[in-house]
């Protein structure tokens, strides 16, 4: 079972801030052998951030996806 829940999202978010990706890109964590939901993901715009990311040591893997927010003028 993967661990969810806003104080686990704010690890997230602190970890792929080391990368550069902002804390309000929004993101999506599927399986990584999720193919349909992946597709679907790509198919919106979603790019891979991270693969493979594990919540545990001995967890299933997945792909962290984000996108890119419209900039607003």
């Amino acid at each position: 079972m993967p661990l969810t829940g806003p104080g686990f999202d704010a690890v997230i978010d602190a970890y792929l801030a080391t990368f550069g990706v902002p804390p309000d890109r929004p993101q999506a964590r599927p399986d990584v052998g999720n193919t349909p939901a992946r597709a679907l993901y790509a198919s919106k715009g979603w790019q891979v951030l991270l693969e493979p990311w594990h919540s545990a040591p001995d967890g299933e893997p997945y792909v962290i996806l984000g996108l890119a927010l419209p900039s607003s003028s």
